[in-house]
């Protein structure tokens, strides 16, 4: 806003002088603990849901994609004011990307591997939200601001896709998902634009051998106006630089995300 715009620049006027210290009772010996409660306090969990099942991981030393089915049975709609992912096995999970569900036509699809062909007639389903929340390492929890929420719909399930690292042993999972609800008037909600292999602008999505193209993909414009919250980009092994930037209706150019070194384990 202007305000904090405004309220950076004095301070930057001022010499950038230091703020207040909040003093550890053992500053020597700061653990994650009291680390975590500084910067997070705790909450109150509104709803809680896991896996149905725990996930047997098969010792086959690939990479390993998977869908699961998590059904809610919430009556009434909410907003959510904070989602929190919980890895059952933080060793063996790289990613995952929840959506919702709220045809009850999906349900099917748990634990169905995104190799096997019978998951086409799931995935042909729409989604109410096909990306509710992105989990890679780090991203642990999303809050919003006062006021602002994503919706969740009543009568939702949640439909999770699991992506797993190799494994030389048989291992299990039984990761969850945590929510707190709004608990004042949504004055804004939030809506996730997610960019795909299809709006990539350049096609074909094609990569020839001993070449390193660079792929565009863009969205179409915007009718209206919008704060943007967070960016968050994802490759795999084969992505090598990445740079995201909106462009306004008077032609001026805003950098949103430039990594100039992509490094897949640290997304």
């Amino acid at each position: 806003s202007d305000a904090e715009i405004e309220k950076i620049t004095q301070w930057v006027a001022a010499g950038k002088p230091a703020g207040k210290r909040i003093k550890l009772s053992h500053p020597e010996v700061a653990d994650e603990h009291q680390i975590s409660m500084l910067i997070s306090p705790p909450r109150q969990t509104d709803l809680q849901v896991g896996m149905r099942n725990t996930f047997q991981i098969p010792e086959i030393q690939k990479e390993e994609f998977r869908y699961f089915h998590l059904p809610l049975q919430n009556k009434e709609e909410k907003f959510i004011q904070t989602i929190r992912f919980v890895p059952g096995n933080k060793k063996l999970v790289h990613h995952s990307r929840l959506m919702i569900d709220t045809t009850g036509a999906i349900a099917g699809i748990n634990g169905i591997s995104e190799s096997d062909t019978s998951v086409y007639q799931y995935q042909t389903k729409p989604l109410a939200d096909p990306f509710l929340f992105g989990w890679v390492p780090g991203n642990d929890e999303i809050s919003f601001p006062k006021g602002i929420g994503k919706r969740l719909y009543a009568g939702s399930d949640f439909i999770l896709n699991m992506h797993y690292a190799p494994t030389p042993v048989p291992a299990k999972d039984s990761s969850s998902i945590h929510l707190t609800y709004v608990d004042a008037p949504v004055t804004r909600e939030v809506i996730t634009l997610t960019l795909k292999e299809d709006q990539i602008s350049n096609q074909p999505f094609i990569i020839p051998a001993n070449k390193t193209p660079t792929f565009y993909m863009r969205t179409l414009p915007l009718k209206e106006d919008v704060s943007l919250i967070s960016v968050m980009p994802h490759m795999h092994l084969l992505g090598k630089k990445f740079k995201a930037f909106a462009i306004t209706p008077t032609g001026d150019v805003i950098p949103l995300v430039h990594i100039p070194e992509w490094r897949s384990e640290e997304h």
